[in-house]
C-alpha cells in the first residue's frame, strides 16, 4: 500500500498515487523518483533526525567532555572507572547517533553523497 503506482487511466496517465492518499504529477516528480526514495518510510524521518540530533549532541557536548573532566577534577581511585563508563556511554550515543543518521540517509537516498557522514566519520 506505501509503495508508488501508476493510475490506469489514460487521462491520469500522468498522476501517482503517493503514499497516504497524496497525488503528485509524473513529469514534477520524475527526478524524485529515479532517487530510490523509501516512500514508505518518509514518516520516520523527523523522529529519526531528531534521535540523531539528540544522542550527537548530548554524546559530543555533554557526555564525552563530562568523562574527560571527571578524570582530572576529583582524584581519586574512582575517577577512571567513572571515565571509562563516561567514554562507553558517549560512544554508545554516538554509534546510535549515527545508525539513526545512517537510516536517515538511506530513507532520503542521500549516503553516497552526504558529506556530513564522511566527516562524522572521520571524528
Amino acid at each position: 500500500m506505501g509503495h508508488i503506482t501508476e493510475l490506469s487511466n489514460h487521462n491520469a496517465s500522468r498522476l501517482l498515487y503517493l503514499p497516504r492518499g497524496l497525488i503528485a504529477r509524473t513529469d514534477i516528480l520524475a527526478p524524485l523518483c529515479k532517487a530510490n526514495i523509501i516512500y514508505e518510510d518518509l514518516h520516520l524521518v523527523p523522529t529519526l533526525a531528531t534521535a540523531h540530533g539528540v544522542s550527537m549532541g548530548i554524546a559530543f557536548v555533554v557526555i564525552f567532555p563530562l568523562g574527560a573532566i571527571l578524570l582530572r577534577v576529583p582524584p581519586s581511585k574512582l575517577s577512571v572507572p567513572i571515565h571509562i563508563a563516561c567514554q562507553v556511554l558517549g560512544v554508545a550515543l554516538m554509534i546510535a547517533g549515527l545508525a539513526t543518521g545512517i537510516r536517515v540517509g538511506k530513507i532520503l537516498n542521500r549516503v553516497g553523497i552526504f558529506k556530513l557522514l564522511v566527516l562524522a566519520s572521520v571524528v
